[in-house]
Order: C-alpha cells, then structure tokens, then sequence
C-alpha cells in the first residue's frame, strides 16, 4: 500500500502533486506498463498521463480508480 505525502511548492502556500506522479510512476513501472499502454487501459491520452507523473496535473478520483483498475488487469486480464 502507498502513502502519498503532500507536499507543498517553493512558494509554500499550493499543494504539488509530484508525489502522486511519483507513486503513479511506480506502480505503473512496476506493472511493467508504457504510458502508453496504461493510457489505453485507463482511456485517457499518454501525455495527460506524462502531466500527472511529471506533477503538472492533479489525479482525479475517476482516473485514479480507471488507473487502479487498468494496472489490475495487467497481472488478471478477464478471459474474452
């Protein structure tokens, strides 16, 4: 289980999401996924992906549960 820290920026007044793009990145990395793949997988485009693990866009809720899901997947894929 991942704790995510927040951390706050050089101005010390706003949240920063890098740790939640570092968690993200793990686990993702961990899946043995591409950006890519896990895009496809979590129906979002790679590069909004690229954003939240480089910390420039929070995770919502919604993707982080389609995000869950699609790396579950990964080690269980449904039988077609």
């Amino acid at each position: 289980m991942f704790t995510v820290k927040q951390q706050t920026t050089t101005t010390g007044t706003e949240p920063s999401d890098t740790t939640t793009g570092a968690v993200l990145r793990a686990m993702r990395e961990g899946a043995g996924m591409s950006q890519r793949a896990l895009a496809e997988g979590a129906e979002c485009s790679h590069q909004h992906l690229a954003y939240i693990e480089q910390g420039q866009r929070p995770l919502s809720h919604d993707l982080a549960h389609r995000v869950a899901v699609a790396i579950a997947n990964q080690y269980s894929p449904v039988a077609a």
